[in-house]
């Protein structure tokens, strides 16, 4: 059986109120049949002689339960099937999935019931997203007669006519019979018939059977005798055969085309000579079908005896698509038992037959010309993609764009050289490309990685290895190793960054155990793998400090030195590693060494008399260093000390490191008579730090001092910035209008940076001592550009208490 194209209810709007029965009068050898909602609102259908009868004993229709809200909205549809019969078919709107149930009722030529041929919910209703599938159910459209057809039939979401239903194993309510029977459907609906372009089919030399390629891929079939890429899989002994009978109408496969790439024509092989192809039957009207273009095709009659001969279908002009599809129509020969079958379509292209190297060299310049090359090596498969593998390195920007898109479409094993070719490349965007590809590939990459990072220059090299680092820590740390080895220090400093980032992943600990392990490996692999371990270096033990005692016996000053920090992180757990530190601590052979260990030595109780002997030293950076780790101890018994630099020391540096830590401290006498002192310090650094002290300290008898050199214009900037938030400190209200005529200076557009760097310490400082009217004060500034920092003032000052 065959019928028109139909349209599915499902993508009908629900239909009108149920308001009464519908009633399909007696005809044709039918009895009058109604179907309608009882009064508990239940579907039912009874046989019955008048459209008034009662439906209460009626046979329910089964309509689910989550569904039985919407039965006041089902659409009861009378529809006449040919020789006077009739059938009623309802539809119930879907619920939140918006899945509709569906029945078909028919009075039965014999019988006291109805016949329900169909009762369930239709739509893509079962499996995962993509390859959704579910049961359909469609009308046609009214033939010459008036008649329509009723078809159920299988929808699948991976499986449509280029963006057209389709319904899949199709079975058609018989008017002779009233049952639903297998039937061949033409899915195209006539209006795009009717407007189908007429093509015909012409013979090709044999010298241009090699004219088309490829670039088709099967991807499903409306119905199959085997494999359905045997359509487009360039062999003459394979093919697609429908598998429906007859003429084959309406059976389809679908292919995918790449969308880049203008198509021309079509090659149709129709007959094969090959034993191992079926004997199918011979299309002679077939329709080609794109997203938005159909083209009827009709083939010459030597196309049913010409085994293994191309017939080119020329288009009217070239098309675009990321989808064909090939319809049957009529066959040569059209017996109930025949199968019809396609053995090869294949696309043509303006490119040709062009080779895979000359595909290549025409991804110059990546412009339209270029894409569809890269399509046409894309569709090619291993050979394309050898091709480009080959051919890379040659391309010029705009080339390797549209290679790099062509082989994603390829497997791994065969994209990574050219992914790897392109991480070394000056251009961000084919990096980017390259590197999210190779995340993809995963290990898969790691060996070609590490050869081409081992050989290639300091910048390719580091962005080889930072993406090995994301694919295989453990083989980056031990390529980074080897290239460590042999780097000068420039480029040793980029990679010990990455050897940080590897070595912190835990896929790259037993490569990190076995390098630390390793009695052989040069210091300087040593020493930059202890460092880059950082803090994560005491989870190394034992084998960080075994690491650590072989650099001991190094006596470079490089090693002794860059050593002590790796040393101080495993200190606090480890007593040769704190020995190796406090060494340090009094080595008088480099006073840089003594720093560097005051800088690093763990924060605790032990350190502070090394601290409180280095403000003793002979050299100020040793004093600076002790000032500075006496800040972060804040012991108590250095204030004599430290008051004693910051009023007699020669050198500035210490003098401010001394205030600084002071600032950490309780008040008491001695310091804060030398802060006072310092005010006047003839270094603005010192008199700075002595500000911020004394107002951290609270030492109330400043407040005149710390005045004084706020409003002195002459004041180094840094020290009026101090002195403003000391003041605020000490909640002197004395302060407020020096402070509110430097803070209105940010709407003066010739003040200078540090004109403006100071008002923002005294808007800052005003904000702190919130006082009532600060509105008022700022005034002008909420007038000007400065508005925003103003209301955060004024804002951040209600939450102030200290000085109310």
């Amino acid at each position: 059986m065959t019928f028109g194209a139909f349209a599915l209810w499902a993508l009908l709007a629900p239909g009108r109120a149920l308001a009464a029965p519908a009633f399909a009068a007696p005809s044709a050898g039918q009895p009058g049949l109604a179907v309608g909602s009882d009064p508990q609102g239940t579907l039912r259908a009874k046989l019955c002689s008048a459209a008034s009868c009662d439906l209460s004993d009626g046979v329910e229709l089964g309509v689910p339960r989550a569904l039985a809200p919407n039965v006041p909205r089902a659409r009861l549809e009378l529809v006449g099937i040919g020789n006077g019969r009739r059938a009623i078919v309802v539809t119930v709107p879907g619920g939140a999935d918006g899945r509709p149930f569906q029945a078909i009722v028919v009075a039965p030529l014999v019988g006291g019931t109805p016949s329900i041929l169909f009762a369930e919910q239709t739509g893509l209703i079962e499996g995962p997203d993509g390859v959704r599938l579910g049961k359909s159910v469609a009308i046609s459209e009214p033939d010459e007669g008036g008649a329509r057809r009723i078809v159920v039939g299988l929808q699948r979401e991976d499986l449509e006519l280029c963006g057209r239903p389709a319904v899949l194993s199709p079975q058609m309510l018989s008017p002779q019979d009233l049952t639903l029977h297998a039937a061949k459907v033409q899915r195209l609906l006539p209006a795009e018939r009717e407007q189908a372009a007429e093509l015909g089919a012409v013979r090709t030399p044999d010298d241009a059977q090699a004219a088309s390629v490829g670039v088709l891929s099967a991807l499903g079939a409306s119905s199959a005798l085997g494999a359905v890429s045997g359509v487009t899989d360039g062999r003459l002994d394979t093919a697609w055969v429908e598998n429906r009978g007859g003429s084959g109408r309406g059976e389809f496969v679908i292919m995918r085309a790449p969308p880049e790439l203008p198509l021309k024509a079509f090659d149709l092989v129709v007959r094969s000579a090959a034993p191992s192809v079926p004997k199918s039957a011979v299309p002679r009207e077939l329709w080609l079908v794109t997203k938005s273009q159909i083209f009827h095709v009709t083939l010459p009659d030597e196309a049913a005896t010409a085994p293994g001969q191309r017939f080119r279908v020329i288009l009217p002009k070239p098309v675009q698509t990321d989808c064909v599809g090939l319809v049957l129509e009529a066959a040569f020969e059209e017996r109930p038992n025949a199968e019809v079958g396609v053995v090869e379509l294949a696309a043509v292209s303006d490119l040709g037959a062009v080779d895979p190297a000359g595909l290549v060299a025409a991804l110059a310049g990546g412009g339209e010309r270029a894409r569809a090359a890269g399509a046409l090596l894309r569709a090619l498969g291993v050979p394309g993609f050898a091709a480009i593998i080959a051919g890379f390195d040659t391309l010029d920007e705009g080339g390797r764009r549209v290679a790099l898109d062509a082989v994603d479409a390829a497997a791994c094993e065969q994209s990574i050289p050219v992914y790897v070719a392109a991480i070394g490349s000056g251009i961000e965007a084919e990096r980017v490309h390259a590197k999210d590809r190779l995340l993809r590939c995963g290990r898969a990459s790691a060996d070609l990685l590490v050869e081409r990072f081992l050989k290639a220059k300091p910048g390719p090299a580091l962005s080889l290895v930072d993406e090995l680092a994301l694919v295989a820590p453990d083989r980056a740390v031990e390529a980074l190793a080897v290239r460590i080895a042999k780097a000068p220090t420039r480029e040793r400093r980029g990679l010990r960054v990455v050897l940080a980032r590897a070595a912190a992943l835990a896929e790259a600990r037993a490569s990190v155990v076995r390098l630390l392990g390793d009695a052989g490996l040069p210091n300087v692999v040593t020493l930059d793998l202890l460092r880059a371990l950082g803090p994560r270096v005491p989870s190394f033990q034992p084998f960080a400090t075994a690491a650590l005692g072989r650099l001991e016996a190094d006596a470079s000053f490089r090693t002794r030195y860059l050593m002590l920090e790796p040393a101080a992180k495993l200190a606090p757990g480890d007593a040769r590693a704190r020995a190796a530190v406090e060494r340090s601590l009094v080595d008088r052979s480099d006073a840089r060494l003594r720093v560097r260990a005051l800088e690093v030595i763990p924060r605790d109780a032990q350190a502070s008399a090394a601290f409180l002997a280095g403000l003793s030293d002979e050299s100020p950076r040793v004093r600076e260093a002790s000032a500075h780790g006496l800040l972060d101890v804040r012991a108590s018994g250095a204030a004599p000390k430290l008051s004693t630099l910051l009023a007699d020391d020669a050198w500035p540096l210490v003098r401010r490191a001394a205030a600084e830590a002071l600032a950490a401290l309780p008040p008491e006498p001695k310091g804060d008579a030398a802060l006072l002192a310092a005010l006047a310090d003839e270094a603005w650094g010192v008199r700075a730090a002595a500000a911020a002290a004394l107002g951290a300290r609270h030492v109330a008898r400043a407040v005149d001092g710390l005045r004084r050199h706020f409003v002195d214009a002459e004041e180094h900037f840094e020290v009026r910035r101090s002195a403003a938030a000391a003041l605020a400190a000490l909640c002197d209200q004395a302060s407020l209008d020096a402070l509110t005529k430097s803070a209105n200076k940010l709407t003066d557009p010739l003040a200078t940076v540090e004109e403006r760097a100071v008002a923002e310490s005294a808007l800052r400082a005003l904000s702190a001592l919130a006082p009532p009217d600060l509105p008022a004060r700022l005034k002008a500034l909420l007038a000007s550009s400065s508005a925003p920092a103003a209301q955060r003032a004024i804002a951040d000052s209600a939450k102030v208490k200290a000085c109310r």
